[in-house]
């Protein structure tokens, strides 16, 4: 529901009826409370907590258990990074700055706290990450609820193409995130060429 709500609802896709909350009517008008809890953040860096565990001690399993191959471990880490990346993409499309985690917490004696990443290196992050393990992921799991339901090669290259088009137009905003760009007719220059509205 949250990706909707700090997404298409958001857009003009999206018209209000009769029976939407007031708080989904100030989303939709971009009136944003710090008091609606939708904007509670806490489940995603949950699902990425989750991710960091899987990874950090998927390795352990595969020197333990004799059944578990590297070979079977490569694209079960390869979706996890790809969940953990779609994670941090819609947290740095929602609120701009935001911490970029990678470290599993396991006890309260850990450091909760952790630094905001810009929104560029964030991106970056992701597109490294991404890149790394597209081709260990699973092409096709058998099924179509599978491949739906699931993390593809083919799901990871979508979310890299949008990752990339947001990277695209924050550079082009000259690092001002949401920057509407206004090209020539006849533009075929490169990105850092252009300037915002108003700039």
């Amino acid at each position: 529901t949250r990706y909707i709500n700090w997404g298409e609802e958001r857009s003009d896709n999206f018209e209000r009826s009769t029976n939407r909350s007031d708080a989904d009517a100030n989303i939709i008008k971009a009136n944003l409370l710090p008091t609606y809890g939708q904007f509670n953040w806490t489940p995603f860096y949950n699902a990425i907590n989750y991710c960091n565990k899987v990874l950090s001690h998927g390795p352990e399993i595969v020197q333990k258990d004799q059944s578990f191959s590297e070979a079977q471990w490569k694209p079960i880490r390869a979706e996890v990074i790809a969940l953990r990346s779609l994670c941090h993409f819609y947290l740095v499309r929602t609120f701009g700055e935001v911490p970029y985690v990678t470290t599993d917490y396991n006890n309260d004696s850990q450091e909760l706290r952790q630094a905001q990443s810009t929104q560029l290196t964030v991106l970056n992050n992701i597109i490294t990450d991404l890149e790394s393990v597209m081709q260990d992921a699973t092409i096709d799991y058998g099924n179509t609820v599978q491949n739906k339901g699931r993390i593809t090669r083919q799901a990871i290259y979508a979310l890299l193409a949008d990752v990339y088009l947001w990277r695209a137009s924050y550079k082009a905003g000259n690092n001002l995130p949401f920057t509407k760009i206004t090209l020539a007719k006849n533009y075929n220059g490169e990105y850092q060429n252009l300037k915002a509205n108003g700039s």
